[in-house]
């Protein structure tokens, strides 16, 4: 929390190229826009998380309006190694064709320091991905087990 702190009346990069949250400090509290930080430097292998008191969403205006799977992740250059990962196993039409889908994407930095950045076999590639379900935060909040686009042996 304290190099949060740190950046206190600093706006920060998200990975939305047109979103930046404001640091401040507040109260004796920590606050990422209109969120205050709850839980601070919660270590995970590959990051720090901070728990926030409220989802933080973008203004309407900085959501770009996007079509397709490929577009979305080309939007923010930390994935575009899952993006060729994508496009190698010939996954995008099948996802393109659902109703709906949910990925949750890996990022450069992950998959290079996890050794898997350009030959992750497909079937983990499929672990990454369900379809039928746009999955809000609120709905991951809830938890439950989902089928990956691997099958219902291979739960999220």
């Amino acid at each position: 929390e304290e190099e949060l702190a740190r950046l206190g009346g600093r706006d920060v990069a998200t990975l939305s190229p047109n979103t930046r949250w404001e640091i401040h400090n507040s109260s004796g509290r920590v606050w990422v826009h209109n969120a205050s930080v709850d839980v601070a430097d919660l270590l995970a292998t590959n990051g720090v998380l901070h728990v926030l008191s409220q989802v933080l969403l973008p203004a309407r205006g900085d959501v770009l309006p996007v079509t397709g799977v490929l577009q979305q992740l080309d939007l923010v250059p930390a994935f575009r190694l899952f993006r060729e990962l994508l496009q190698h196993h010939k996954l995008v039409p099948q996802i393109e064709a659902a109703t709906a889908y949910t990925i949750f994407v890996p990022t450069n930095r992950s998959l290079e320091a996890s050794g898997n950045s350009s030959s992750m076999d497909a079937d983990t590639v499929r672990h990454h991905v369900i379809l039928g379900e746009a999955l809000s935060v609120k709905t991951l909040q809830r938890g439950g087990h989902r089928n990956s686009l691997l099958g219902p042996a291979h739960w999220l």
